[in-house]
This record gives C-alpha cells, structure tokens and sequence, in this order.
C-alpha cells in the first residue's frame, strides 16, 4: 500500500534500516498499515484534509508526523511522549497526526483496538494512563484502520 497518494507534500521516506531502528526505539507492537505510511512518507501534509467526527462535526487533519530523520515535521515518537507525559494521551497508543487546533489523531496499540484510529480532544485529559483509547474520555473512534482513516479524508468547501 502507497500512502503517497494521500498527501500534497511529505517528506521521503526514510531508509528501511532506520525505520526499523525508530520502530525498535518505540519498544511498542506497531500495526502494519502505520508501518506501510512510513515506508511511503516520513510525514507530511494530506491532501484532502477534512476528516467528519461522529456526532456531526469535522475537523481537520493538519500534520502527519514524522518517523525520524531530518522532516520538517513534528517526531511521532517526541509527540507520543509529550502527549502521554501531559495526560492527553493513554499508554496503549500513538499519536500520528494533529489538527490546527491542538487535537491529536492516534492509533490504539492495545488488543482490543489495535490499529483502530481515534481522534483525541486536547480540552479533556485521560483519568488513568493504562486505559485503551476506547476508555478514554478524550477519544472518540473515527476509523477501524488507517486505510479507513485516509480514505475518509475530503476536500475543505471554499
């Protein structure tokens, strides 16, 4: 799978030796389609950007962070950390992408939901770090995978 398709500007990918070098640093399962993304772009901008949120409302996706290397991207796993050590973000996830306003898009890690794709609101903080994303009070679930989650991105009406 070619994520390429969905951004208007990305960095390249990095090579395959350190991307398995950054996935290793992580210390955490990673689902394969995050894997695929990063053999396609080391983060990026999308080209459709607006993403609907259950309930009506949309957002938008700004940045797709990056693996590592020298991107002019946020870090993936420097974002994860942040996230995690602020309380916006439970331990079984990673934070991939982020909207103008402050809100975070992540990826579960736990079983349950592993490789689902939750949108995390910044105004609500995570009651306990060991809680899956599916009971956090911050997130809501907008895709059951990452395919999903580009492929509902769309055009902003002007």
């Amino acid at each position: 799978m070619d994520y390429g398709e969905y951004f208007s500007e990305a960095a390249p990918p990095l090579s395959i030796d350190a991307r398995e070098a950054a996935w290793l640093a992580l210390g955490v399962q990673v689902p394969e389609p995050l894997v695929m993304l990063y053999a396609s772009v080391n983060g990026g901008l999308t080209r459709a950007s607006v993403l609907p949120l259950p309930g009506g409302n949309d957002t938008v996706v700004n940045t797709v962070f990056a693996l590592g290397g020298n991107a002019p991207y946020p870090l993936l796993a420097d974002e994860t950390a942040e996230l995690a050590e602020v309380g916006m973000l439970p331990e079984a996830a990673l934070a991939f992408a982020d909207d103008p306003g402050g809100n975070i898009f992540a990826i579960a890690l736990d079983p349950e939901d592993f490789g689902r794709v939750f949108f995390i609101d910044h105004e609500v903080w995570v009651e306990d770090p060991a809680e899956t994303l599916r009971e956090s009070a911050n997130a809501t679930l907008v895709a059951k995978d990452l395919l999903s989650f580009f492929e509902s991105l769309r055009e902003a009406l002007h």
